[in-house]
């Protein structure tokens, strides 16, 4: 992996020769594959509402309903959101009214519920015309999601081809679906590891509080989410993101060859609920230790680049329209296959101008459908 000012200069200049762009586009989302019992209902549902800065706020909430809409929220989910094979094992949401009105938006809890057994699954908002989940995702309640059976025949997306192609992975460092993507693009990356060009990148918000007041009513504390009284740098779960994000920005700059061991030993502790960003910074030195990190040499790189480590992910970010997280990116062309190391290790080798030989090599095709942000 190149040097991170490096990697992201190449983005520049990628740019500048008219490299096609990320797609932002969510208006193509689709909810495809099977939800099975045992598979994390938050990859459909966002654990809790992503607060997405510019997401737009209803102003009727005078006009609720939400006697009304609390079945109108549960049917579109069940309608919309449970596959055949779910529904015939009888899985089903159920939708709880938590009595509390966010920016013109009821909030509703919903519950994945199997033979009387309940699991949160995450909260969603919604008023008489939408139903707002990961990220501000917004889809239509009086409409049903296309079907299979209404997706155009041929839905390939061009590729960008390269010599080196430039890869990159933006994540929250504890947004739940970026730590999902790490883990199951990690086998593809570290396979052609020599003929990319990676980079582990982070989505970084700037005004999230104002954004959080003025949006949704939410008042927090500058401190709690950025570094800084004029919010430039802020994350979305948090001060201790930011400061996680920076770490590991160091890590790669400085000890790269250890990033991996470092994220394997944070991913399984956070699988574990042994870790959050509630108590990372009492926890990450022994990630470091596990996988042989100089930690003085970290704590030198955030005391004197942390504010440049953030802004080049600011201009990095900006550049490729990247504002979620996870976001996979191959020569700008961003990725919205399975997350399983065999799709996207074929999305990378398509990327090739001549694919090198690795490229033939099986990896695991387990994993989850791309659906769950940050």
């Amino acid at each position: 992996m190149s040097e991170h000012k490096k990697h992201g200069e190449k983005h520049h200049a990628q740019a500048s020769a008219d490299a096609k762009p990320a797609s932002n586009d969510k208006s193509q989302l689709m909810v495809v594959g099977a939800l099975i019992v045992g598979l994390i209902i938050g990859a459909i549902i966002a654990y809790g509402i992503g607060y997405g800065v510019g997401m737009t706020s209803p102003n009727n909430a005078s006009a609720l309903n939400v006697a009304e809409l609390q079945p109108k929220v549960a049917s579109y989910l069940n309608s919309n959101f449970l596959s055949p094979d779910a529904q015939s094992q009888g899985l089903t949401f159920v939708v709880e009214d938590n009595n509390k009105i966010v920016g013109g938006l009821a909030e509703f809890s919903v519950y994945a519920d199997q033979d009387g057994q309940r699991q949160l699954a995450g909260l969603v908002y919604a008023n008489n015309e939408k139903l707002v989940i990961a990220q501000g995702e917004a889809f239509d309640l009086n409409a049903s999601l296309p079907t299979a059976d209404d997706t155009p025949a041929d839905t390939t997306i061009d590729t960008q081809k390269s010599d080196t192609p430039l890869v990159d992975l933006f994540i929250m460092s504890f947004c739940p679906y970026g730590l999902q993507a790490v883990k199951a693009f990690k086998p593809a990356i570290q396979l052609l590891e020599q003929d990319v060009d990676f980079q582990l990148g982070y989505v970084i918000y700037s005004n999230y509080v104002t954004s959080l007041k003025e949006n949704y009513g939410i008042d927090a504390n500058w401190s709690e989410y950025c570094t800084d009284e004029d919010q430039t740098y802020c994350s979305m779960h948090g001060i201790n993101e930011v400061k996680e994000d920076v770490r590991q920005m160091c890590i790669q700059k400085y000890q790269n060859d250890k990033l991996w061991t470092y994220m394997d030993a944070l991913i399984a502790d956070y699988d574990g609920q042994k870790v959050s960003a509630s108590n990372i910074e009492t926890k990450w030195k022994d990630y470091a230790a596990l996988a042989g990190v100089d930690v003085a040499q970290v704590e030198e790189c955030y005391a004197n680049e942390a504010t440049t480590l953030l802004e080049e992910q600011v201009q990095v970010t900006n550049l490729l329209g990247v504002s979620g997280s996870p976001t996979a990116l191959v020569n700008g062309v961003q990725y919205s296959g399975a997350r399983s190391a065999d799709a996207f290790k074929g999305f990378i080798c398509d990327s090739f101008n001549t694919a090198p030989q690795t490229c033939t090599a099986a990896l695991s095709d387990t994993g989850a459908t791309a659906t769950g942000s940050c």
